[in-house]
């Protein structure tokens, strides 16, 4: 008994801790993404075309944190998974 009430205590750890690093990740895509947009909806042609390694920085940036929610989605998703398994049983 005091095993399974571990695993559940264990599983209940995991998705908490991924929702705080699903919210850390997500708090950063916010501003990176107004970043974005208010770069393109207020610089000209030729200052755009300037700063293209900045935008392919900021891009790879956004896409390396949906990467982040993704793969902590997943983690979260297994722990809940093995959780109403063992639930199961």
């Amino acid at each position: 008994m005091a095993a399974a009430t571990y695993k559940q205590t264990a599983s209940a750890a995991q998705i908490t801790n991924g929702l705080h690093t699903m919210e850390d990740k997500l708090v950063d895509l916010r501003p990176m993404i107004r970043l974005g947009l208010t770069l393109t909806e207020h610089v000209d042609q030729n200052t755009l075309g300037k700063m293209l390694s900045e935008l392919n920085t900021l891009f790879y940036l956004l896409q390396d944190k949906v990467d982040a929610c993704a793969t902590t989605n997943a983690a979260m998703f297994r722990a809940d998974y093995a959780a109403a398994a063992r639930a199961k049983q």
